[in-house]
């Protein structure tokens, strides 16, 4: 696992070469690109792109699990506070 890591880190220093002479970075975009391509490498035995490709999936799949629509937060108040309002309306 230390070498999958060691390699995620060699891609997060590029990362930072290239993308610091653009200007400014965002910490929670950087740090959630080095989260995704140590997870992809550690527990799925892929390299992950994040840090190199905008459009990765893993980065894509990470935002929409921890970036939820308005939607779905109306849907899980529904679920935690009134569920039988949350069955009724089959919203699963």
């Amino acid at each position: 696992m230390i070498p999958f890591m060691l390699e995620v880190s060699k891609d997060l220093k590029n990362y930072l070469d290239r993308e610091l002479s653009k200007g400014p970075l965002e910490a929670k975009d950087l740090a959630a690109r080095y989260t995704t391509d140590n997870l992809a490498s550690c527990e799925f035995g892929i390299h992950g792109r994040a840090l190199s490709d905008v459009d990765d999936t893993f980065r894509k799949l990470g935002k929409e699990i921890f970036d939820p629509s308005f939607l779905k937060n109306i849907k899980f108040v529904l679920q935690l506070y009134f569920p039988g309002i949350f069955d009724i309306l089959k919203l699963r």
